[in-house]
């Protein structure tokens, strides 16, 4: 008889462990779900601060024009047409110099550089250093990120001289997610509010 006995224990070993192993790899899988999870929550976080500065900097274009005492859309000049595309960086050492810029007396004194119709929209981490945005610097970190800002529809004064008064700003990251593209884009409307 202690034989069935010994037998019995040893199947119900097996089951135990077999259940065991079902209960772990269930809670294995659940914890890199987690961790892919929190990782593409910071990208989207992270985006969207992106996208904040983005419209901060677009803000800070025309109050800047209007404490030079020019016109609100001065920075953008040459490519305030709809659908344009720009780049936009905060730190003139940023500005990718195999590019070219759209260079107005309003740009002087910016804070900021902006690139019309660029091809490449990828964001590189702050290093103090120029960066060519081809990724041809020593210390250029490429970031997951794409930012673009987008011109639309442009609102004309009615009466001559037909100078714009509003127009719709649109600041887009993109990156590749886990779940393939992802985008986050913010809008703001802009006027010339003192003319």
């Amino acid at each position: 008889m202690p034989k069935k006995n010994a037998a019995f224990t040893l199947i119900e070993s097996i089951i135990v462990m077999v259940i065991l192993a079902l209960g772990l790899s269930g809670a294995v899988y659940l914890m890199i779900t987690v961790t892919n999870l929190v990782k593409e929550n910071q990208r989207r976080i992270e985006a969207t601060y992106l996208a904040q500065e983005c419209m901060e900097l677009t803000r800070n274009a025309r109050d800047s024009a209007w404490k030079q005492h020019k016109p609100w859309n001065c920075a953008f000049d040459g490519g305030f047409a709809e659908g344009a595309k720009w780049q936009i960086h905060s730190d003139p050492t940023k500005v990718p110099s195999n590019l070219p810029s759209v260079s107005t007396d309003c740009q002087s004194d910016l804070g900021m550089v902006l690139t019309k119709e660029t091809s490449n929209f990828k964001l590189f981490k702050e290093t103090g250093k120029p960066v060519n945005y081809d990724g041809s610097a020593v210390d250029a970190t490429p970031t997951p990120y794409e930012r673009e800002l987008i011109i639309s529809n442009i609102k004309n004064n009615p009466n001559p001289p037909n100078k714009p008064i509003e127009a719709q700003f649109t600041c887009e990251v993109s990156w590749e997610g886990q779940g393939g593209p992802q985008k986050v884009s913010l809008s703001q409307i802009l006027t010339d509010w003192k003319k």
